[in-house]
């Protein structure tokens, strides 16, 4: 499922960001990518591939070896009550392989939800990890939860409780000590 902005937003000179909302596909469980030049054209317009995931899909990322050029896996979240009335929360976590034109998930327990996109953590010679926030709304605790990056649907690998709980941070990178 594809999100726009509020069209009431946009202003002035902005054009091209209306023509951009205009096109963006009505069709839930398509995901899709443009990828923009500095005089806001396509520098690329990738093969559509529809895929079999229509829960409000969001926070996609990839590898930062991948950042900026061709890649085959990314990671995002979902909600799982997609379509159900009351109130909604991020509780999977959903891996993409385009080549292989499939998604693989996994579902947190019942009342525990993911406050944080997914962070890839790249690991020498492996798909690297994936690391998310945890919030417990049954005990009101948050923790760091790390999968493996190529077999997200066996759940967290690790992990790691905070000692206090941590409000929804959405965006978040990884920072490698030796930088």
């Amino acid at each position: 499922m594809a999100t726009t902005e509020d069209k009431r937003a946009l202003g002035g000179d902005d054009q091209w960001k209306r023509e951009l909302y205009e096109a963006a596909p009505e069709r839930e469980g398509e995901l899709f990518s443009t990828i923009s030049g500095l005089e806001n054209e396509p520098l690329y317009t990738p093969e559509r591939v529809e895929l079999d995931y229509d829960r409000a899909p969001d926070f996609p990322v990839v590898a930062a070896s991948d950042a900026g050029s061709s890649y085959e896996r990314c990671f995002m979240l979902g909600i799982s009550a997609t379509g159900a009335p009351g109130r909604k929360f991020f509780d999977e976590l959903a891996a993409v392989d385009w080549g292989a034109r499939a998604v693989e998930t996994w579902r947190a327990p019942s009342g525990v939800y993911f406050a944080s996109e997914p962070v890839h953590v790249p690991s020498a010679g492996g798909a690297g990890h994936l690391v998310c926030l945890a919030f417990d709304a049954r005990s009101a605790t948050t923790s760091s939860w790390i999968f493996d990056a190529a077999r997200v649907a066996d759940g967290p690998v690790a992990r790691l409780a905070l000692p206090h709980a941590v409000p929804a941070l959405f965006h978040g990178v990884w920072e490698p000590a030796s930088r």
